[in-house]
């Protein structure tokens, strides 16, 4: 913050010194803000620091965009307003300048030529209308990336600089001509390589493409068969539960005479035998239920009111030995 801070007072001050060694060693991001929403380039063209704004403007990260926070005035809006005509002038010439930029609107809805013509800067104006109404070659070039293409192609430096009408001569615009016309054919011959390229790894891609469904398909068919299996195993236990469940009842049923009705407690609820394999609960009070009927039970509680406790588990015995069941 501290950085921030010394370089948009250098930026006020006129300081160019300060400006060009924090931008030189990198501790600034040339496009902040101050604590009240102004950006350097702001700044500078609004106090008209014109080497100031000569050095951020030829700075690789800067964003003609940028806007105070509040009143969302670019640094054109700033020049406009104070009749900053050479700081307006550096602001147009620059490449990544647009027609956008130059027509953005502040909050109030007002473009810099709006203010200008307010405030009766007819110098903002004049150079303003003079950039609008000139033909534009290409408002911007992303030159790294070309540059960087035009290598891997083989084809080198073939202009990638953008051309700027303001200030040629007739003999200049001639010869950009003739240099545009001269790289033709190795236009040609970039775009031919560049569509073989990109022919080459669509094809990388196919293969890939068709290799990961391949391996999906098999990922899919091993996740069915495990399904299978697994559901197929849950089945069978389930028809061993009902077997086994079937053989207890049938060797309970054979195991001795069934005792007399009088020695096996019944529920109070269903008012059946509570016989294994239920499970019989008891409240506080000594009352008995059924595993069956204590989950239908109001509140957990018994007719004399007081909870259910946990299992009558001497009852069960005392049932299990009157059965023949240890």
């Amino acid at each position: 913050m501290a950085h921030i801070d010394n370089f948009l007072d250098a930026c006020d001050t006129n300081n160019v010194s300060e400006v060009r060694q924090m931008i030189s060693a990198g501790v600034v991001n040339i496009n902040a803000r101050d604590s009240e929403g102004w950006p350097g380039l702001y700044i500078a063209m609004g106090y008209n620091h014109t080497e100031i704004v000569a050095i951020l403007l030829a700075g690789r990260d800067i964003l003609l965009d940028t806007t105070h926070s509040s009143y969302g005035w670019t640094g054109l809006h700033a020049a406009c307003y104070n009749n900053s005509v050479e700081s307006a002038r550096l602001f147009l010439a620059h490449p990544a300048c647009t027609t956008h930029i130059v027509t953005m609107l502040d909050k109030d809805g007002q473009t810099a030529e709006m203010i200008a013509s307010n405030r009766g800067n007819q110098d903002c104006v004049r150079i303003i209308k003079e950039f609008l109404d000139k033909p534009k070659i290409k408002e911007f070039i992303d030159k790294e990336e070309t540059k960087a293409l035009m290598e891997r192609l083989g084809l080198g430096d073939v202009g990638v600089e953008p051309v700027m009408l303001e200030g040629m001569t007739l003999t200049q615009i001639g010869d950009a001509i003739e240099k545009i016309t001269a790289i033709e054919p190795t236009m040609e011959k970039g775009k031919n390589t560049l569509e073989v390229e990109h022919q080459q790894e669509l094809q990388k891609l196919e293969v890939e493409r068709q290799t990961l469904q391949r391996k999906l398909n098999s990922v899919l068919d091993k996740h069915a068969e495990e399904n299978n299996l697994y559901e197929n195993y849950c089945t069978e236990k389930k028809s061993q539960k009902e077997i086994l469940q079937a053989e207890l009842q049938q060797r309970l049923q054979a195991a001795q005479p069934n005792p007399p009705a009088s020695l096996i407690p019944e529920c109070p609820i269903c008012m059946e035998s509570m016989r294994p394999p239920l499970q019989i609960f008891n409240c506080s009070n000594g009352h008995l239920i059924c595993s069956i009927c204590r989950p239908r039970v109001n509140m957990n509680k018994c007719h004399c009111e007081a909870l259910y406790v946990g299992r009558a588990t001497a009852m069960e015995q005392m049932v299990r030995q009157m059965l023949g069941i240890m």
